[in-house]
Parts: C-alpha cells; structure tokens; sequence
C-alpha cells in the first residue's frame, strides 16, 4: 500500500538533480538543497573554528620568556636552572645560517617557559665541528640561566 505523503516545492534552483527532483521533495525524505547543505556545513565549520581558538592549554599563554642583558635586570630575581639545548647541523661551522643561531635562542627559551622561568640571562651560543667523514658537520650547543623574579 503506497503511502501519500504531502509534497513540498523547493524554490531553489540547485534543486534539479539529488534526492530532489523537478524542484518536489517528499514529507518523509530526510534531505536538504544544496544550498543548505553549504550553508550548514559553513556553520558547522565556523564554530568548530570558535570552539577550537578558545581550547588552549594556558600553560604558555604568555608565550616564552625573553632573554634579558644584565644591564635590564632591575628586580630581584632567583636562579632556577641551568639550561642546555645542542644538535647537530650539516655543513662546516662557516656555513651556518642566522636561523642555526635563533633555533638555538629560540630552543633556551622553550626549555625556560617549560621551567616556567620568567626570563634567561647570560645566553652562549657555541659551534664547534663534530665529524667529517661524509659530510661535514657541526654541533651548535647553547646554555644559559633561567630566572623567576621575586
């Protein structure tokens, strides 16, 4: 026994093709026109994007510590450790780049904030040549002191 559902007319013009047809969807379909369906998935999209920038974990939020000179340092401060970061770069000692040297700041000052370290003090960045029997290569190693103001 067939049933007779109501009929709907869509008035959207993406409608000719789909589960829809000639622009009349059935009562008992469970379908959408294109354009909603774009428009939902949109949505969708925009607040998994909301929902996800607000998601963080907190522990970085005030991004990492900075390095500071002797000169800068006004407030009382303690010592929290030492830090020491190094890796291996191909190449000899002449060809490393300024980005060799700012992933070795850039390390010291991610070892400090997992320290939660307010700051570094007295930065050494050192390269020395580690083998040559390939290839060149060269170890860049960097240390300083992690500090927590009182």
């Amino acid at each position: 026994m067939p049933l007779n559902c109501p009929t709907i007319v869509c008035t959207c013009e993406s409608c000719e093709s789909g589960p829809v047809r000639g622009g009349v969807m059935e009562m008992g379909t469970f379908s959408l026109c294109r354009q909603r369906r774009g428009q939902a998935l949109v949505s969708c999209l925009l607040l998994a994007l909301l929902l996800s920038g607000c998601a963080g974990t907190g522990r970085y939020s005030r991004g990492l510590p900075p390095i500071f000179s002797q000169e800068e340092l006004s407030r009382p401060y303690a010592k929290v450790g030492h830090l020491t970061v190094s890796r291996e770069c191909y190449g000899a000692p002449a060809d490393l780049t300024p980005a060799d040297y700012d992933w070795a700041y850039h390390a010291l000052r991610t070892e400090a904030a997992r320290m939660d370290a307010d700051g570094i003090i007295l930065p050494e960045v050192k390269v020395k040549n580690a083998t040559y029997i390939f290839f060149p290569s060269s170890e860049i190693s960097a240390q300083a002191t992690a500090i927590r103001f009182r």
